[in-house]
């Protein structure tokens, strides 16, 4: 495997991290380890855009629109993180992911 291929790997292994279409296990039990970003810390908007910029340039445009979104919802203006975590007195939960929400709000529940 050439390093194109590697940073295209990792682009997509952090896409599908960040977009929850994986688990960080998933990956890493994957025989493709590698990652665009540290996975196991908050993703910065910088390197959201990065992986913007890199879809973009591959013509992957899906995945620059999934970004912006994901953006938009996790992100202030100023790029610092949104606080989107639950509110609810007593919260609901459907089902355990990477992140567990409240199906009430549909907010994260942080431990």
């Amino acid at each position: 495997m050439n390093e194109q291929q590697r940073v295209h790997i990792a682009m997509l292994n952090s896409y599908n991290l960040v977009m929850e279409n994986a688990t960080i296990d998933d990956i890493l039990d994957s025989s493709i380890p590698i990652f665009a970003h540290v996975p196991n810390e908050n993703i910065t908007i910088d390197a959201i855009e990065f992986m913007i910029y890199y879809f973009k340039s591959h013509e992957m445009f899906e995945y620059c629109a999934k970004l912006k979104d994901f953006i938009i919802e996790n992100f202030n203006d100023d790029g610092t993180l949104k606080d989107n975590s639950c509110k609810c007195e007593l919260p609901d939960i459907d089902g355990y992911n990477n992140k567990i929400k409240c199906i009430k709000c549909n907010k994260i529940i942080k431990v």
